[in-house]
């Protein structure tokens, strides 16, 4: 249970920051999402169902980039449930990400 609380607190705390920071360029384009899916895992021994949720942020190119980056931000919150369909036995797993894309780097 602590667990779980530490996990609702980080998440609470970077959704926060997703909102209270100030970006270097104006928002491009930003939303939520949500969403459910079922698939085989493992030659098709496991039932995988996945439900997710979250928010982004697209900021605008930095002109220094050349209009080549657009920074963004991602929070995803998602629950899978594994399951053996021949004995019925499942494990869930549930997860928070934060993802912060802030500098690009040339690889060329």
């Amino acid at each position: 249970m602590k667990i779980r609380a530490t996990l609702a607190a980080f998440a609470l705390a970077a959704a926060g920051l997703m909102v209270t920071a100030a970006p270097a360029q104006a928002v491009e384009d930003a939303g939520t999402f949500s969403g459910t899916e079922t698939f085989t895992d493992c030659d098709g021994d496991y039932v995988v169902t996945s439900k997710f949720s979250g928010a982004f942020v697209i900021q605008d190119a930095d002109p220094s980039t050349d209009g080549q980056f657009f920074p963004f931000s991602q929070l995803l919150r998602f629950t899978d449930t594994i399951t053996n369909p021949e004995t019925g036995e499942y494990i869930t797993v549930n997860g928070t990400l934060f993802f912060r894309e802030v500098q690009p780097h040339y690889l060329g």
